[in-house]
């Protein structure tokens, strides 16, 4: 019996792949040779960054928090029923609400063309210069403060012009403004309109917890008292466009009821008043025809009186019916005039110098000695390949 000797062939030393060790004593002895570069580079980074963060506008932010009102005992279950279609529940296996509007489409609500249009004339009250002093401070905002409109603060166009403009009007002629340029049509929107649209789009927020019902309004603008101002507008709005929608129907059998209840008291009025004088012209008369025209005077004075009375109460009706469907909200966090802005020009200048010494670091450790070493290598490789 022959045995069969089985050897493992070699690896070759070239598919051997060892983990070199980062020698970082090396990168470290770079970065002390560089220091002057990575130096000069981290303060032009440095002076980017302060001219980048004072040419910025700071941007306040206010947000506002409500929370539907739910009041299970006091409500009967119809109230109840409607307030949880208005959160988007189903309270019951097999009912289905009717409600098209309910909490949960209410940032769609608040970026819809025709909410956002409604606050193009919104009077705001820009921040004003306050004095050092806290009392005197208080007392400015307190009193009476300039107004300008949503519109107009978007499109600049209360800001006092540049020199730049005013040389470009007295060279080539001031535009002519349109005087209703604040009157429009949602299918026609023109460009002006459409680009302050998506300005307050982008400055108003909406977000709802589908959990809790909890909604939350976000304004962000360059002005901290207008910010405070247009997050409770806005807040005030959306409730009122709930309001408008849930109550719309209530609304109109209310107006209905007092149309007829007003009917309903004049042919009263008119049928007791013939009754009446019915009565007193023909006292002594024993006729009767007569008698029998005064019992259908008097059954036509009863039933006017009565179909008056039902419509007062069917109006009462709708009246509480009105209140009742009123959709309830509790402000949670109230608008408050924001003191720092979001954006700081300190964390703007310690990014991007951080940035420039990440790269100046990088470049000059890295990049810059790997070239050094690869690159003559690689044209002289070039440089030897035989011509086709």
């Amino acid at each position: 019996m022959t045995e069969n000797n089985y050897q493992s062939p070699q690896r070759d030393k070239s598919e051997v792949y060892d983990d070199e060790p980062i020698d970082w004593a090396k990168y470290l002895k770079l970065a002390i040779q560089n220091w002057r570069k990575i130096a000069i580079v981290t303060f032009c980074f440095a002076v980017l960054s302060v001219v980048i963060a004072l040419s910025q506008k700071r941007q306040y932010s206010v947000s506002v928090t409500l929370a539907p009102e739910i009041q299970g005992s006091a409500r009967s279950s119809g109230s109840l029923g409607n307030i949880a279609s208005m959160l988007g529940v189903n309270l019951g296996a097999g009912s289905s609400s009717a409600d098209a509007l309910n909490i949960t489409i209410f940032p769609e609500i608040a970026k819809s063309t025709p909410f956002l249009t409604q606050l193009f004339d919104v009077e705001l009250n820009p921040m004003p210069v306050l004095p050092k002093d806290k009392i005197e401070a208080r007392r400015v905002l307190e009193g009476p403060l300039p107004s300008v409109k949503l519109f107009d603060f978007i499109t600049h166009r209360n800001e006092e012009k540049g020199f730049v403009t005013k040389l470009k009007e007295s060279i080539f002629g001031a535009p002519i403004e349109d005087p209703d340029y604040l009157k429009y049509d949602l299918s026609r929107l023109t460009r002006e309109q459409s680009i302050v649209l998506q300005a307050m789009q982008k400055m108003i927020n909406v977000s709802v917890d589908k959990k809790t019902a909890v909604t939350t309004v976000s304004v962000s603008m360059t002005d901290p008292l207008m910010c405070a101002q247009l997050a409770d507008t806005v807040c005030r709005r959306l409730r009122e466009y709930v309001y408008e929608y849930r109550t719309e129907k209530e609304r109109n059998n209310f107006e209905y009821y007092s149309a007829l209840c007003d009917s309903t008291y004049q042919k009263m009025v008119e049928a007791q008043a013939a009754y009446a004088e019915s009565m007193d012209n023909n006292r002594s008369v024993i006729l009767q025809k007569v008698s029998v025209r005064s019992q259908r005077l008097e059954q036509e004075a009863s039933i006017a009186s009565q179909v008056y009375q039902q419509m007062v109460q069917q109006r009462e009706l709708s009246r509480a019916h009105l209140q009742e469907v009123k959709p309830v909200f509790a402000v949670v966090e109230p608008a408050t005039l924001p003191q720092r802005p979001v954006n700081s020009r300190a964390k703007t200048c310690i990014i991007i110098t951080f940035l420039g010494f990440a790269l100046a670091c990088a470049w000059f450790v890295v990049v810059s000695p790997w070239m050094k070493e690869n690159i003559p290598d690689l044209i002289k490789t070039i440089k030897e390949e035989p011509k086709n």
